[in-house]
Protein backbone atom coordinates (compact mmCIF):
# COMPACT_ATOMS: atom_id res chain seq x y z
CA UNK A 1 0.00 0.00 0.00
CA UNK A 2 1.37 3.35 -1.00
CA UNK A 3 1.86 5.92 1.77
CA UNK A 4 0.94 9.46 0.80
CA UNK A 5 2.73 12.68 1.68
CA UNK A 6 0.97 13.44 4.93
CA UNK A 7 0.65 9.73 5.77
CA UNK A 8 -3.11 9.91 6.35
CA UNK A 9 -5.81 7.91 4.63
CA UNK A 10 -9.42 7.13 5.44
CA UNK A 11 -9.85 3.98 7.55
CA UNK A 12 -12.04 2.65 4.74
CA UNK A 13 -8.91 2.21 2.60
CA UNK A 14 -7.13 0.24 5.33
CA UNK A 15 -10.11 -2.08 5.80
CA UNK A 16 -10.62 -2.49 2.06
CA UNK A 17 -6.98 -3.54 1.63
CA UNK A 18 -7.16 -5.81 4.66
CA UNK A 19 -10.29 -7.55 3.38
CA UNK A 20 -8.95 -7.85 -0.19
CA UNK A 21 -11.63 -5.68 -1.76
CA UNK A 22 -10.63 -3.67 -4.80
CA UNK A 23 -11.78 -0.09 -5.12
CA UNK A 24 -13.50 -1.09 -8.37
CA UNK A 25 -15.43 -3.89 -6.66
CA UNK A 26 -16.52 -1.54 -3.89
CA UNK A 27 -17.48 1.12 -6.43
CA UNK A 28 -19.54 -1.35 -8.44
CA UNK A 29 -21.44 -2.50 -5.34
CA UNK A 30 -21.98 1.07 -4.15
CA UNK A 31 -22.92 2.48 -7.55
CA UNK A 32 -20.28 5.19 -7.16
CA UNK A 33 -17.24 5.85 -9.33
CA UNK A 34 -13.99 4.32 -8.14
CA UNK A 35 -12.31 7.71 -8.58
CA UNK A 36 -14.75 9.26 -6.10
CA UNK A 37 -14.15 6.49 -3.57
CA UNK A 38 -10.40 6.81 -4.05
CA UNK A 39 -10.55 10.57 -3.41
CA UNK A 40 -12.51 9.90 -0.20
CA UNK A 41 -9.98 7.27 0.89
CA UNK A 42 -7.11 9.69 0.33
CA UNK A 43 -8.92 12.37 2.38
CA UNK A 44 -9.17 14.62 -0.67
CA UNK A 45 -12.97 14.64 -0.36
CA UNK A 46 -15.25 13.86 2.55
CA UNK A 47 -18.08 12.46 0.44
CA UNK A 48 -21.75 13.22 0.85
CA UNK A 49 -23.71 11.51 3.61
CA UNK A 50 -25.60 9.51 0.98
CA UNK A 51 -22.37 8.37 -0.70
CA UNK A 52 -20.80 7.43 2.62
CA UNK A 53 -23.88 5.39 3.50
CA UNK A 54 -23.81 3.60 0.14
CA UNK A 55 -20.12 2.83 0.51
CA UNK A 56 -20.58 1.47 4.03
CA UNK A 57 -23.55 -0.64 2.93
CA UNK A 58 -21.62 -1.93 -0.09
CA UNK A 59 -18.65 -2.89 2.10
CA UNK A 60 -20.97 -4.69 4.49
CA UNK A 61 -22.69 -6.49 1.61
CA UNK A 62 -19.37 -7.65 0.16
CA UNK A 63 -18.20 -8.91 3.54
CA UNK A 64 -21.48 -10.72 4.14
CA UNK A 65 -21.21 -12.40 0.76
CA UNK A 66 -17.77 -13.67 1.80
CA UNK A 67 -19.00 -14.65 5.25
CA UNK A 68 -17.85 -18.25 5.12
CA UNK A 69 -14.38 -17.31 6.39
CA UNK A 70 -14.93 -13.71 7.30
CA UNK A 71 -17.03 -13.57 10.46
CA UNK A 72 -14.13 -11.92 12.29
CA UNK A 73 -13.83 -9.28 9.55
CA UNK A 74 -17.54 -8.55 9.73
CA UNK A 75 -17.37 -8.16 13.51
CA UNK A 76 -14.43 -5.78 13.14
CA UNK A 77 -16.30 -3.84 10.46
CA UNK A 78 -19.34 -3.44 12.72
CA UNK A 79 -17.18 -2.18 15.58
CA UNK A 80 -15.49 0.36 13.29
CA UNK A 81 -18.44 1.32 11.07
CA UNK A 82 -19.08 4.62 12.84
CA UNK A 83 -15.38 5.50 12.41
CA UNK A 84 -15.01 4.36 8.80
CA UNK A 85 -14.35 7.83 7.48
CA UNK A 86 -12.05 9.02 10.26
CA UNK A 87 -8.63 10.25 9.24
CA UNK A 88 -5.95 7.96 10.69
CA UNK A 89 -2.17 7.75 10.48
CA UNK A 90 -1.64 4.95 7.97
CA UNK A 91 1.68 3.72 9.32
CA UNK A 92 0.32 3.40 12.88
CA UNK A 93 -2.83 1.58 11.80
CA UNK A 94 -0.92 -0.86 9.60
CA UNK A 95 1.45 -1.66 12.46
CA UNK A 96 -1.47 -2.31 14.82
CA UNK A 97 -3.26 -4.42 12.22
CA UNK A 98 -6.50 -2.51 12.85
Amino acid sequence: MEVYTDGYVCRLRILRYKYGISVRELAQHAGISFQYISSIELCQKTGSAAARKRIAEALQSILQSRLSGSEENLCEFHSLRSHLFDKVKESEVMMDGK
